[in-house]
């Protein structure tokens, strides 16, 4: 699946959102809430915000690529992230998002770019590191409002009743959020360790995790755990006897994924659509699914957030959906998971085209899990096996077996 960062990110006014929330001098309270996912798969183990090339052709053809306005330098990206605005007809707002730690990938609507200094030279993609957006609210769609394409996620981020937008300079359609890609690196203050029969969870921050989930599942359904806050520099050790005897389903997971964002600070609309959007991935995932909070201080050092007029409130969630990447061992957790990648493994030569393309569909999903097996298969005498073996591994980004000598 390779490393899939979301960010989406509120930026509401209204009393309808929250409730007691100071009033701004116009009457109505500023809220500013932001929210995102990162999606951590793959053989690293590292949390960068650079996900494949997939992810980019994946998104609207009307979305701006920063590579397109600015051809020359990385071609790295951060993927999904979106402003929504609630609040008065003909409201003026600012919306400044900085790229500290890398640049930005792709937009909509296309902002302004800055370079990183004020005084610096604006001479390709790599001084792009400030993105500023002008914007009017209004209640109707514009006429050049895009159409989203259909089961694209992009529609279900537009269910969200926000204000319409419409960038004040420059002519650069009207949307319901704005969205906005990046690179960027976060730093990992939640790690977890697989040994024995115990996961044990460690937060290095400074300040409370906040409630962390933890998903198994082998084939036979979800086993939801939820972890209480783990205290600053704390840590947790949980049994495995107790994680895969815990009960759960889909409605109780989807039910769990959005308690922990609503914690977090984020309204029943937004959890509705952040759940919605992640459906598939928390139901159908494999293996280990633990999800997690980016600490608040951490992600304001990665996109610092400037919104004028002030909010009388801000909010910034950004979570990890962190699957175990790297870790071999957690297949000693999940027999029934290891049975399915043998035989799986046995497909990919099957005289039916149908079955060897589900094979390797299959194999594809289980990411890292896989790796071993198709180390093993890129060897095969079958040229076929051979074949789907070494795509997939160059698929998911996983080098080959040096070749026997």
């Amino acid at each position: 699946m390779g490393i899939r960062p979301i960010i989406l990110a509120v930026l509401a006014f209204g009393s309808a959102l929250l409730v007691g929330a100071a009033a701004s001098p116009a009457g109505e309270p500023f809220i500013v809430h932001e929210w995102g996912v990162v999606f951590l798969s793959g053989a690293t183990g590292q949390i960068p915000f650079q996900p494949s090339e997939c992810d980019i052709a994946q998104l609207p053809d009307f979305v701006m690529r920063h590579a397109d306005m600015y051809p020359h330098g990385s071609s790295g990206m951060h993927r999904k992230p979106v402003i929504y605005l609630y609040g008065d007809e003909d409201k003026q707002v600012v919306v400044e998002l900085s790229t500290a730690q890398g640049v930005p990938v792709a937009y909509w609507p296309r902002p302004q770019i800055f370079p990183s200094q004020p005084n610096g030279p604006q001479t390709g993609e790599n001084s792009a590191t400030r993105m500023v957006w002008n914007l009017s609210l209004h209640k109707e769609a514009s006429q050049d409002l895009l159409a989203a394409p259909d089961g694209h996620w992009w529609g279900e981020a537009r269910k969200v009743p926000a204000m319409y937008l419409r960038t004040t300079i420059g002519i650069w359609g009207s949307e319901r959020f704005v969205f906005y890609e990046a690179t960027a690196k976060p730093p990992n203050a939640i790690t977890e360790e697989l040994a024995g029969d115990h996961l044990t969870l460690t937060n290095h921050g400074s300040q409370p995790s906040g409630t962390i989930l933890v998903i198994i599942n082998d084939g036979d359904g979800p086993h939801l755990t939820v972890v209480p806050a783990i205290d600053a520099q704390g840590n947790v050790a949980l049994d495995r006897k107790v994680l895969l005897s815990a009960g759960g389903d889909d409605k109780q997971l989807l039910a769990a994924c959005k308690k922990q964002w609503v914690e977090f600070g984020m309204t029943d609309a937004e959890g509705d659509a952040i759940v919605a959007i992640w459906k598939k991935e928390i139901l159908s995932m494999r293996g280990f699914l633990i999800v997690r909070r980016i600490p608040a201080a951490d992600y304001e050092a990665i996109f610092p957030l400037k919104v004028t007029p002030k909010p009388d409130e801000l909010v910034r969630v950004s979570m990890v959906f962190d699957t175990l990447p790297g870790r071999p061992e957690r297949l000693d957790w999940l027999p029934g998971l290891k049975a399915a990648i043998d035989k799986w493994a046995g497909e990919l030569g099957n005289d039916d085209f149908t079955v060897r393309e589900k094979a390797t569909r299959l194999l594809a999903g289980a990411d890292d899990l896989a790796k071993p097996m198709l180390q093993k298969l890129a060897q095969s005498t079958d040229p076929e096996v051979r074949t789907r073996a070494q795509g997939l591994l160059a698929r998911l980004n996983l080098p080959p077996a040096d070749p026997p000598r």
